[in-house]
């Protein structure tokens, strides 16, 4: 089994002892403790954890890192952002997805291991927001580097203000777009039905609140 499942699995409670002491070995292969990890208590289940988990936050770390290279602005995938030339809310907003990203790859790896439905439903439905964030970031930064203007700035002027209703349902078609787009993507993935449904009532939501 695949070391980053096995400690995922871990980091659930979902592999024994002898699993987990296994593993532990296969990423310390010169430790010289197989003797000490030979009985089970509380000084060997400790140890255990603290190696384990050490070496879980290098592994997310790692795919964290490797799987931002799959989040690059669609527009400018080629293109190096230059921080310097964006505005102080947008390079403040570029700062946020380092994070939105390590959230992101640390519940996709752990989605199929949790204990059940509603759990993943509640890690599928935060997968759906945080990427929707992570598209709004990438889309003012595309858009600021075609344009020179962030299309979220906000305006102060009233006479130019566009009405609170029409706001609102532009937001709205907006995250429309986007969750329409992520149904799509995963319609078609057995594995990410959780995620598929979580979209599709997200989508309903949004159409309800349309109408009102």
């Amino acid at each position: 089994m695949d070391v980053w499942v096995c400690l995922v699995k871990y980091k659930n409670g979902t592999l024994s002892y002898k699993e987990s002491v296994s593993l532990y070995f296969q990423l310390y292969p010169q430790s010289s403790l197989r003797s000490f990890f030979e009985v089970e208590d509380r000084h060997s289940r400790k140890k255990l954890k603290e190696g384990l988990e050490t070496k879980y936050k290098e592994f997310e770390a790692n795919v964290s890192q490797n799987s931002f290279k799959s989040f690059t602005a669609s527009k400018n995938a080629k293109k190096a952002i230059n921080l310097e030339a964006l505005p102080e809310e947008l390079r403040t907003e570029y700062a946020r997805l380092s994070p939105i990203i390590r959230e992101i790859c640390s519940l996709h790896a752990r989605l199929e291991y949790f204990p059940d439905d509603k759990t993943r439903y509640e890690a599928a439905k935060r997968i759906v927001e945080l990427s929707a964030q992570r598209r709004m970031i990438f889309t003012r930064i595309d858009t600021f580097q075609e344009t020179g203007t962030d299309p979220m700035r906000k305006i102060d002027s009233p006479a130019i203000k566009l009405p609170a209703k029409l706001e609102k349902n532009y937001e709205t078609e907006y995250q429309l777009k986007l969750l329409r787009s992520q149904r799509s993507k995963l319609k078609n993935n057995p594995r990410r039905i959780a995620e598929y449904q979580a979209v599709c009532k997200q989508i309903t939501e949004l159409l309800n609140k349309r109408y009102e």
